[in-house]
């Protein structure tokens, strides 16, 4: 009888697939092709949408644009062109990049400067100051309560969830999402019209999908909830959460999937239809994600640890522990950049002893090509 119950219990563990379960082929170290050390830590990373270059930003004026191909400086800002401290950076299109710096006098400028280019860049000030970021896209520019336009120089206000607000996004469409505790609020500045949703969730974040067809949020115990915009009916959930959480709890989406954490746990769920797709739990919680439209996600936990997932293929393209010029651990990931072909954009610095930042570019070793 106990050899029977013994094989039983082996033939119901053999048939399971549990969602953490692994392809353990690629349990190799992620290749690094280049870093750079910096005096701060870069604070925004990005690469274009067709990876030929990619941007770093520290808060304290420093602003430098690669290509990706080469490593080569392209553009290089230091503390002479941007004096005070960035508000924020990024790509808005392939070929132009933007960053944002408040005035000693009060305000704010935002910049768009073409790459390759000596054309100057176009500038558009903003009246009012707020410790919030100045947030960019190929058309608009959003910050507080206000939105304007790059080329007809037309401004907008802003309906906000609230005056002090804990999410703010800016659509393609040239819509704003913001967020306060637990509310929701999509405003059309054009239009003058919003959407209101009561999430139910003490939301750590919220993001609209590019195509601006559903929203997401995710509560700092670890729940989410999914609309389809613009029913404010949840479609989904993830969960209840777990009331024992850290309070850390990051959301990124690509396409039509999108990635939430809690703790040291991610999980991939895409949207049409809405399913869970992959699960993964970190040694550690994660402090840093990124995901793409083909479904590689990149994770950092709080030990600096990387993986660099293939979430369609359940398959670990490889893993990584960054360290400084004496070869050193550095143990915080600050943030991480990932393009379609693998290649990531890792922010790093070393919180023990003497501080050293580092930008490292790592790509899949070649036998772990995604």
């Amino acid at each position: 009888m106990l050899r029977f119950f013994s094989t039983l219990l082996l033939i119901t563990l053999v048939g399971c697939k549990s969602d953490s379960q692994v392809d353990t082929q690629a349990f190799q170290t992620l290749e690094l092709s280049w870093s750079e050390t910096w005096r701060f830590t870069p604070y925004y990373v990005a690469f274009t949408p067709d990876g030929r270059y990619f941007l770093a930003a520290g808060r304290y004026g420093v602003i430098k644009v690669f290509r990706a191909d080469t490593r080569e400086i392209l553009e290089q800002l230091d503390s002479e062109q941007v004096p005070r401290a960035v508000y924020g950076a990024g790509f808005v299109e392939s070929d132009k990049y933007y960053y944002a710096q408040p005035l000693k006098e009060g305000g704010i400028n935002v910049f768009v400067k073409p790459l390759n280019s000596l054309e100057a860049p176009r500038v558009q000030h903003f009246e009012n100051e707020q410790a919030s970021l100045v947030v960019a896209g190929k058309q608009y520019a959003a910050h507080n309560t206000e939105r304007l336009d790059w080329y007809t120089g037309e401004r907008s206000k802003v309906q906000t969830a609230h005056p002090v607000v804990s999410h703010y996004q800016l659509t393609k469409s040239g819509r704003v999402l913001t967020g306060y505790q637990g509310y929701l609020l999509l405003h059309d500045p054009r239009r003058d019209e919003s959407l209101l949703w009561d999430s139910g969730l003490s939301i750590a974040q919220a993001r609209l999908t590019a195509d601006e067809a559903y929203l997401v949020a995710n509560d700092t115990d670890g729940a989410c909830r999914v609309w389809r915009v613009p029913e404010t009916q949840a479609m989904g959930s993830c969960g209840a959460g777990n009331p024992f959480s850290s309070g850390r709890a990051l959301l990124e989406l690509a396409g039509h999937s999108f990635a939430t954490t809690r703790n040291n746990r991610v999980a991939l769920y895409t949207l049409a239809p809405y399913e869970r797709r992959f699960v993964r739990e970190m040694p550690k919680d994660i402090v840093a994600l990124d995901l793409t439209e083909n479904g590689l996600l990149a994770l950092a936990d709080e030990t600096g640890r990387i993986e660099l997932w293939d979430t369609r293929r359940n398959r670990l393209l490889g893993h990584y522990q960054p360290r400084g010029s004496q070869g050193q651990a550095l143990d915080h990931v600050e943030k991480l950049a990932l393009d379609a072909s693998g290649k990531l954009l890792v922010s790093a610095i070393n919180l023990q002893g003497r501080q050293e930042a580092r930008l490292l570019l790592l790509e899949p070793a070649a036998t772990a090509q995604p």
